[in-house]
């Protein structure tokens, strides 16, 4: 064994996504990366990477602001936190790691789901019949895979209790989901020789899609941001046009350079990283302390989502501006028109 170790391959395997340090350099896990084998099971595998953005990739990126497949007040929200979601690793060293869920409500056949897998598309390959997660799912099996989709965004679909029986469990599903959200605290527990086992809160961001809300009370409801979609909202035109590039690998391209980007520019060492993360708390703090001047009143933890939501907004917009896609004057009018609508919702 001795002789033989010396040409054996070195192969790095890893159970989850999201950044990670690998010989002192910041890598983006998914499958797909070159050098580290990312392995996802069972509905998690339709997660995966794709590189080599270019010109026109960028430009239906930045259609989805100009022309968008559904209103703003859903298209908006719902963008910024795809963007946000690869933020989580150092928001959580910032100590601002998001603890909300948007909830998009609609009726059967409003295209919730067809919606919800466009967002996830970014991260992989997802259509409306193959989502990461689901009600139906055990709660346990959610928060588990929740735990391993670090730094990405996921969805756990379609809230649609058939009966008195199944909107029990199906509420107390939901009320596990938000709270381990909410709370970024996993379940506690023991070993055979009662020895503690190491939390395994959920790393990534979620979006949940139903029929109707669940009934979890005024603090698992504090937990989440209700977004509404009615009949007719999403232009099918403009969604089957995306579902197309989406197929094509465009989206998936896009988070790629967006990736490489908050590399090159805030992650080449641990004082760039430093620098990042106090960047982050101190945008996040000037953003929740501006909603907490406005009168509104509401939950407390209301502002920090509608911070968080705008920061990842702006990211993508100095990310478009940089590559030349957007002039400054309107990535200007798209952050104020954000402000304005997040107030309102």
């Amino acid at each position: 064994m001795q002789t033989t170790t010396g040409n054996a391959k070195r192969r790095v395997q890893c159970g989850y996504t999201g950044w990670k340090q690998i010989d002192g350099r910041w890598v983006y896990l998914l499958p797909g990366h070159p050098s580290c084998e990312v392995i996802l099971r069972g509905k998690l595998r339709s997660y995966l990477r794709e590189d080599g953005a270019t010109d026109s990739d960028y430009a239906v990126l930045t259609g989805l602001l100009q022309v968008p497949i559904a209103p703003r007040e859903l298209l908006y929200p719902t963008l910024a936190l795809v963007f946000l979601s690869p933020l989580n690793e150092f928001l959580r060293r910032a100590e601002r790691e998001p603890k909300f869920i948007p909830a998009i409500v609609g009726r059967t056949g409003s295209m919730k789901t067809s919606y919800a897998a466009f967002l996830l598309s970014f991260f992989g390959n997802f259509s409306s019949t193959d989502m990461p997660m689901s009600f139906r799912d055990t709660a346990n099996s959610i928060i588990e895979n929740s735990n391993a989709l670090k730094d990405v965004l996921t969805c756990i679909d379609d809230f649609h209790p058939a009966g008195r029986q199944e909107e029990t469990k199906l509420t107390a599903s939901a009320q596990g989901i938000m709270r381990a959200y909410g709370d970024r605290s996993g379940r506690g527990r023991l070993r055979a020789d009662a020895s503690p086992m190491d939390a395994r809160p959920p790393q990534g961001n979620a979006i949940i899609t139903g029929e109707f809300p669940p009934d979890i009370g005024e603090s698992g409801t504090a937990r989440y941001f209700g977004l509404e979609l009615h009949d007719g909202d999403v232009n099918l035109n403009e969604l089957t046009f995306y579902q197309h590039r989406a197929a094509e690998g465009v989206l998936q391209r896009c988070m790629y350079g967006y990736l490489e980007w908050l590399k090159e520019s805030f992650l080449r060492n641990d004082e760039t990283v430093e620098n990042f993360v106090l960047r982050l708390k101190n945008d996040f703090e000037a953003k929740r302390a501006a909603f907490q001047k406005s009168g509104i009143h509401c939950h407390g933890r209301v502002p920090e989502a509608v911070a968080l939501l705008q920061m990842g907004m702006d990211m993508l917009l100095a990310y478009l501006e940089l590559k030349g896609e957007l002039e400054k004057e309107l990535c200007d009018e798209v952050k104020q028109r954000f402000q304005t609508l997040l107030y309102q919702l």
